[in-house]
Formats: C-alpha cells, sequence, structure tokens
C-alpha cells in the first residue's frame, strides 16, 4: 500500500524550489564564515531546496547536494561547540572553514542537533555523526533553548547510540524512553498529544525494529510511520505554513540506518524517496569526499 503525499500546492512549492536553486551558492558564500548564517542558511535555503525538491526533483543533483551541505553545516555548530576554535571543519567543496573565536552557545540546541543527525544518516556524511555523537548534557549549557527535562536527553543518548551499536545493546534505554512516552499519552494536551502519537512514538517503534532486525516488522511500522506523518501534516493550516510536512527526514534517517544495516525492505511513500533510502541519490552525483583535518 503507497502512501501518498498530502494535496500541496505544487505552483509554490516549484517557485521555493526554483528560486531557492538559484540563489542557493551566492546565500552559501555570504555566510559560510559565520555559524548564525549558516544556520539561518539552512533553515531558508538549503530546508526549501531539499524539502520542495523532495516534491518535484527527489533525485536531482541540486536536492543531494542541498542535503549534504545541510548537514554539514549543522554538524559544524556542534564541531566548533566541542572543539573550540581555532579549528577546522569541511562545509561544502571549498577548502575547510576555520573559526577564530568560540561560537555563541545559545545556538546549540536540541532541536537542531536532531536535525543535524537525521540529515547526516541520511547522506551517509561520517564527520558530522562524529561530533553530533559526543555531545553531551553540558554541550547544551547556555542554549537559547531552555527547560530540557532530563527525558529528553535520554532520547538524544538513544539516537547516539543507535547509529554507533548495530546490535541491540541499547534496548533498556529504548525501553526507558517508551515507558515516558506511555506516561506522556495519559497527561498531554491535545496539540502535544497528536505530535506525539503521530510522530515520537511510531519513530521509536520503528527504531525497535531496527534493533530487533525485523524487516517484516520495520516495513508495517515504516508504513504505519508514513500514515501517521500524513494525518499530522494533512490539515490546512499545517500544509499553509510548513514544508516539513512535504518528507519525513527522521524516518527517512531510520530507513537509511537500517539499509545500511543491510536489512532489505521496500515501503511505497511519497514521504519517503527511496534513494534517500538506498543511499543511491548521492552515489550517482559526484559528491566530493569529507576528510578531517
Amino acid at each position: 500500500m503507497k502512501i501518498s503525499r498530502h494535496p500541496v500546492d505544487m505552483n509554490v512549492v516549484e517557485q521555493w524550489f526554483t528560486r531557492d536553486c538559484k540563489s542557493f551558492d551566492s546565500r552559501l558564500s555570504n555566510c559560510i564564515n559565520r555559524i548564525r548564517g549558516l544556520t539561518s542558511f539552512v533553515s531558508s535555503c538549503a530546508q526549501n531546496v531539499y524539502l520542495a525538491g523532495a516534491v518535484i526533483a527527489p533525485d536531482s543533483p541540486e536536492v543531494a547536494r542541498a542535503l549534504r551541505i545541510a548537514a554539514q553545516a549543522l554538524g559544524a555548530v556542534f564541531a566548533f561547540r566541542l572543539d573550540p576554535p581555532p579549528s577546522e571543519y569541511p562545509i561544502g567543496e571549498g577548502p575547510p572553514v576555520c573559526y577564530p573565536t568560540p561560537i555563541d552557545p545559545g545556538i546549540c540546541d536540541i532541536l537542531l542537533w536532531q536535525r543535524a543527525y537525521h540529515l547526516s544518516l541520511i547522506t551517509r556524511q561520517t564527520i558530522p555523526l562524529q561530533y553530533l555523537c559526543r555531545v553531551t548534557k553540558d554541550t547544551f549549557k547556555g542554549s537559547n533553548l531552555v527547560g530540557y527535562d532530563d527525558e529528553a536527553y535520554w532520547f538524544l543518548e538513544l539516537k547516539q547510540r543507535a547509529a554507533q551499536e548495530s546490535g541491540f545493546a541499547w534496548e533498556p534505554l529504548l525501553l526507558r524512553c517508551e515507558a515516558w512516552e506511555a506516561k506522556a499519552v495519559l497527561t498531554s494536551k491535545s496539540i502535544g498529544l497528536k505530535m506525539l502519537k503521530c510522530l515520537r512514538i511510531p519513530y521509536h517503534r520503528v527504531l525497535r525494529r531496527i534493533g530487533e532486525n525485523s524487516v517484516s516488522g520495520l516495513e508495517a511500522e515504516l508504513t504505519k510511520a508514513a500514515s501517521l506523518h500524513k494525518k499530522y501534516w494533512a490539515t490546512p493550516q499545517k500544509r499553509a505554513e510548513d514544508l516539513n510536512g512535504m518528507v519525513s527526514l527522521p524516518l527517512v534517517a531510520l530507513a537509511a540506518l537500517a539499509w545500511d544495516r543491510g536489512m532489505r525492505f521496500h515501503v511505497e511513500s511519497d514521504y519517503l524517496p527511496w534513494s534517500w533510502v538506498t543511499g543511491e541519490l548521492f552515489n550517482r552525483v559526484e559528491v566530493p569526499k569529507i576528510v578531517p583535518k
């Protein structure tokens, strides 16, 4: 059963894709030496290219490049937070970027980390992922987004361990996260409850099937999760406000992780561009290798 994408305004999507593909290089050049500028670039131009591109040109080199550079740029935030400047980090096709002064810790937050993590898994870039897996609770001291409970860091550690450990040694941590979600279902308000049921819980069910190495279970949970993603994003208000619903980066990232672990499966959904899942998108175009200094 194919999970098709919810209705979108194709004229708007095409306009965003065309506009930001044209301005991509100039905007990257203007901000590459400013961390805050890079994060703004990713959340606007690069994001528009790969999200709109997921609808109209998911297999294009423009989309592959936008995904790759977005992962590098967001990874840079945590690389320079963990290894204070002067240090170097590769972004794009040019020489590594060097920042002479420490970055503002206020821009490091868990939401940014999650986006960098999923993009790094999708694009199969080990250097950003290595930095992301070194992040600890202390990394977020001084963040502009404060008030995280300890549970938020359980989920972060779970993602780190899932990316690094091919077995299921992290199952106790997954059980703890699942227990927290089960309790949260009983106490969350309507808006948070819908996100919990449609996005977070399905994500961890998919992750469990990867840990169990269950191909049939993975296919079933990915299909359910894609359907719930559609349910969450299909309201007219969300369609008008946000491109994020065009594709499920978290689910694509988990599917890519499973594929790279040797699990062979197939799920038909517009929310899971298949060349992103298998990595074929990044093999069919010239992708500069990232070599650490």
